[in-house]
Parts: C-alpha cells; structure tokens; sequence
C-alpha cells in the first residue's frame, strides 16, 4: 500500500470512530472531541489534550503523528510476510508443540493486503482509544492535582525515548495512569471487535487483534531499559510490562463472552491464542532489532510478578491506584465502572504476600 493510502486508510478509520464517539457521548456532555495529526518528521507520537476545565463540557483533542500512522502499517507489512515466509516455523513448532489448538499463526484464507489492513485498523485504533481514556479519565487534571500546578496542558507518550526523567511518587502515578488508560483502551477495543464483527469472523479478528497490539508495543520495548528500581522512574513502563498486564486482561473480558456464548472460544482455547500471537510479535521484533540470545528472558513476556522485583513494583502501582482512584472516579466522563482498571482481591493477595505495606 503506497504510503497515500495508508494515510488515507488511518484518517478514514479514525474520523468514523470520532464521530461515533461525539454523537454516543460528547453530544450528551455538549462537549466534543477532535482529531488533529501531526506532521513532525519521523516523530512516533500520539497525545491527548483537554482543552477545557474539568468542571466544565469536555472539549478534547487527540494528535497522532503521521510518521506514527506509517511506521505501524510498515512493521504490521514485514510481520506479516515474517510469518507468511515461515521464518521461524522450526522455532514455533516447538515452542507450541504442547498446544492443542495450533494450527496456524495467522489466517491464511484471508488475503495479505486484507489481514495487514486488519492488524492495522487494530493497532491504530488501540492508541486512538488509549489516548481518549487518558482524557475521559481526566488524567491530565490529576497530575496537574498531583503537582499542585498547571504545568500539564497534554498527556504526550508514545515517543517515549523522549519522555522527561520523573522519579519517586510523580512517576509511580504517571506508570499507573498508563495502567489505567490502557485498560480502557482494551476493553472498548473489544467492543469494537463485537460490533464489526460476526460470530464467524470473530476467533480470526482476536488473533489478528492481538499480533496487531503485540507488535505497537514490541516497537517501543528495550531489554537493556526493563529494570525494576525501588523507586520507579520515568513517564512509562517498559513496554513488555504493559504488555503483560493486557494479555490476561484480553482472554478474561472474552471468557465472560464466552461463557455467555457470544464467542465460540473457551478460556484454554484464548489464553493460548493470546500467548501464540504475544509470542509472534516478541520473535518478530528480537530478529528485526537484532539483538543477542541472553536478552531474550526480559524480551518475551512472562508475568510481571513473576519477574525479579517485579510484585515490589506491582505494590506501588496498586498503592498509587488506590490513592488517585477516587479523584478519577469524580471526574470522569464516561460512565461505566467497568472501564476503570480493577485489581482482584486474588491478585493483590499475591502481590502483597509477605508485604508490610
């Protein structure tokens, strides 16, 4: 796909969600929502920026770089033919050899141009609805609440090389409220999956789904940045580690809509489709960045508590939660409980055992 097209493709997808989402909501807030792009040279960039108060009709604006919008589709083209060419196949083989429902790694019935434009419609629209979390969420108001200032106009990221160095509590909350916005992201990404899809097509679009939001976030992922400090640094998580936390959270939503028949899938059956393509991504992007074997342990997800240090960081993203939850659950502009990231009692249990705090 010339790269006219392809920006042609991303405006198209994004406007019709806009207007989907000011008539079924903003209209309602006698607010609105709009999309600008951003042309910054080779810039991978995505923000959101509220441009009214938080007491007043949301006004909002999302941003997503043109350079974005192209680098996403091109790494979807060479992941695609990295599976279609059988790259790794020996590899996979084995690596699967214990799953009882592999098959294939891709749907071969579906045309090439057809299943990258899928990956992509995907992946672009997990960050359109990441970006639009942060602002139903309001997050900008809480680090601004946070700081006691101002000085937050926009929630920028993706071109997280860039991000400003931030330590202690300030980056304990920035961390979270990615968390947070990326459970949202995920969880309206799948109504979407439901309502443009039929039954049939639905156990395709999850596999190509999830290749798609493994591959945007390997792009991001750097082995040699993924240590756990005692106090956590910087704007984002490592890439890997948000990865990990929307794995589960993936097959968990889709269980329940299995088990209310809306999909033919039971839980064994996602749980291994969901680790198949996470697994396909990360071997994708470790032969693409080159990188030497013994990186391969911080480069393949695996469970964030059960990595080293891994449930003492987990104790202060749900700590942070559990102190800036309230403010969120004040403003917010959407009005579903369920669009708010939640941690079980099973799972705090786990990551606070032999805890004091």
């Amino acid at each position: 796909m010339q790269e006219s097209e392809i920006y042609e493709l991303a405006r198209s997808v994004i406007s019709t969600i806009t207007r989907d989402v000011n008539d079924d909501l903003y209209s309602s807030l006698d607010g609105s929502l709009s999309v600008s792009w951003g042309t910054t040279e080779n810039v991978l960039q995505a923000s959101a920026t509220p441009e009214s108060k938080v007491n007043e009709p949301p006004v909002h604006k999302i941003t997503i770089s043109y350079a974005l919008v192209l680098r996403l589709y091109r790494d979807l083209e060479e992941y695609y033919d990295y599976i279609a060419n059988k790259s790794d196949q020996q590899k996979f083989d084995q690596l699967f050899q214990n799953d009882p429902y592999y098959t294939q790694l891709l749907p071969m019935n579906i045309e090439p141009e057809h299943c990258i434009k899928n990956m992509f419609i995907g992946a672009i629209t997990w960050v359109f609805f990441h970006e639009l979390a942060h602002l139903l969420q309001e997050h900008v108001y809480v680090l601004n609440q946070s700081t006691n200032t101002s000085q937050y106009l926009a929630y920028d990221e993706f071109n997280t090389e860039n991000s400003i160095t931030l330590e202690g509590k300030l980056a304990a909350i920035h961390h979270t409220l990615e968390f947070a916005a990326d459970f949202q992201a995920i969880r309206t990404c799948i109504s979407e999956l439901f309502r443009h899809f039929s039954s049939n097509e639905l156990d395709d679009s999850i596999g190509i789904f999830v290749c798609a939001i493994s591959c945007a976030i390997y792009r991001l992922h750097d082995p040699k940045k993924l240590n756990f400090y005692s106090e956590i640094k910087g704007s984002h998580p490592p890439p890997i580690i948000r990865l990990e936390h929307i794995l589960p959270q993936i097959w968990e939503i889709l269980d329940l809509l299995s088990k209310a028949e809306a999909i033919k899938l039971n839980r064994s059956e996602l749980v291994h489709l969901c680790d198949r393509s996470a697994t396909t991504a990360c071997f994708f992007w470790f032969k693409k960045k080159s990188l030497e074997s013994d990186s391969l342990k911080s480069f393949i997800h695996c469970g964030t508590i059960n990595r080293p240090g891994g449930k003492e960081y987990m104790r202060k993203i749900i700590n942070t939660w559990d102190e800036i939850e309230p403010e969120i659950s004040k403003n917010k502009r959407l009005d579903d409980p369920l669009a708010l990231i939640r941690f079980t009692e099973q799972y705090r249990n786990i990551v606070f055992e032999n805890s004091d705090s």
